[in-house]
């Protein structure tokens, strides 16, 4: 099963630290019997559970954090976990997908940004197939949508695979190997749209 949170947040630094902590301790609680000391940060920084079928992975984005949970094993609490999101204003989805490893990563959509700056990103961090791919699209919208499909890709890859940011530029979203499960989609809160994906192993 695959649980993921969000939640709108202050355009802030330690507001987004501080919600995405909340909403990660959250989740934890709603759907693990979790013990006091139940994550630590592998060398490159990635946050690791102590509960073993279980992992987590954490996204933010100027006034919105994400928190994806994985749990490969049976888990009752599905129901009354939702209801006590509602509440709290968090949105949840959960999606009954078994996976043993799980990257997320969420970024706003900004249509009226220059062009210029995704294309450089690019030009910098994309492979050959990547680049080919949006070099095809003229429309600028249509480009930022798929430049930012093909970054919280590379994203949640490199999170999932625990390589960390510095495996971006070897990370092809043209050529999955079957080694993982890519799940993008889109969201809108109080008019302001996302788009995300979720890598699961």
């Amino acid at each position: 099963m695959i649980i993921i949170g969000y939640k709108k947040c202050e355009n802030t630094p330690a507001s987004r630290h501080n919600e995405a902590i909340k909403l990660r301790d959250t989740l934890i609680s709603a759907y693990l019997n979790a013990p006091d000391d139940y994550i630590s940060l592998s060398e490159k920084g990635r946050p690791m559970l102590k509960i073993k079928g279980a992992d987590i992975s954490v996204s933010h984005c100027e006034d919105i954090v994400m928190v994806g949970l994985s749990i490969s094993f049976d888990c009752e609490r599905k129901k009354e976990s939702a209801l006590k999101f509602e509440q709290e204003n968090t949105f949840i989805k959960v999606l009954e997908t078994n996976a043993q490893s799980i990257g997320v990563d969420i970024e706003a959509v900004q249509y009226d940004k220059d062009i210029g700056r995704y294309k450089r990103i690019v030009e910098r961090c994309f492979s050959k197939g990547e680049k080919e791919i949006l070099n095809t699209i003229t429309d600028k919208d249509k480009y930022i949508t798929e430049f930012l499909k093909m970054w919280t890709a590379k994203e949640s890859i490199c999170k999932m695979s625990g390589v960390g940011l510095s495996g971006i530029r070897s990370t092809d979203t043209t050529k999955n190997k079957n080694d993982y499960t890519l799940i993008n989609d889109k969201i809108t809160l109080h008019s302001k749209e996302y788009i995300f994906t979720i890598c699961v192993k």
